[in-house]
């Protein structure tokens, strides 16, 4: 009961002399102040994600450009198909499989069509075409559609022509 007469006496004091509205005001002031700047940094973000936005878009043009480039710029030899496969996985990058021998442009899913077999460096290799070329690829990481197709081309039935690259 103490503490409510006294502050009871307080806010009385506060409100003859005025300094209560004022206090209240400056509180007023704050309060608007700090919403103000929250607004602002709210703008300041979402400007700055609608620039990343652009910037992706950018990126994704240039990028499906160059992807478009180069599959209208694959050369396709007239070689016959032995067979079909799919990639069953991508070469890992750090092994540094991307000379001018090697099928590019490959993901795990994606079909090839097999050209050759048991090629390249201890037979380890099949000649592949894709969408975007023509390139050696580890036939440990392909898996043929028909694995019939791919045993009777590899006993020799006259389409492989062994030959290290």
């Amino acid at each position: 009961m103490f503490v409510a007469t006294r502050l009871r006496r307080a806010v009385r004091a506060a409100h003859d002399s005025g300094n209560l509205y004022v206090g209240l005001g400056a509180a007023g002031l704050v309060a608007s102040g700090g919403l103000a700047y929250r607004e602002w940094r709210e703008d300041q973000r979402l400007e700055a994600m609608r620039e990343i936005r652009a910037q992706i878009r950018d990126l994704k043009k240039d990028q499906d450009e160059k992807l478009r480039a180069k599959r209208e710029g694959a050369r396709f030899s007239d070689r016959k198909v032995l067979f079909t496969a799919t990639i069953n996985r991508r070469v890992h990058a750090a092994i540094g499989f991307d000379g001018p021998l090697a099928l590019t442009q490959v993901t795990a899913g994606q079909p090839v069509a097999v050209l050759e077999v048991d090629i390249g460096p201890e037979g380890g290799y099949h000649e592949c075409r894709n969408e975007f070329g023509e390139g050696l690829y580890p036939k440990a990481y392909i898996t043929p559609d028909d694995a019939t197709a791919y045993d009777a081309t590899a006993a020799g039935d006259g389409a492989s022509s062994k030959h290290v690259c």
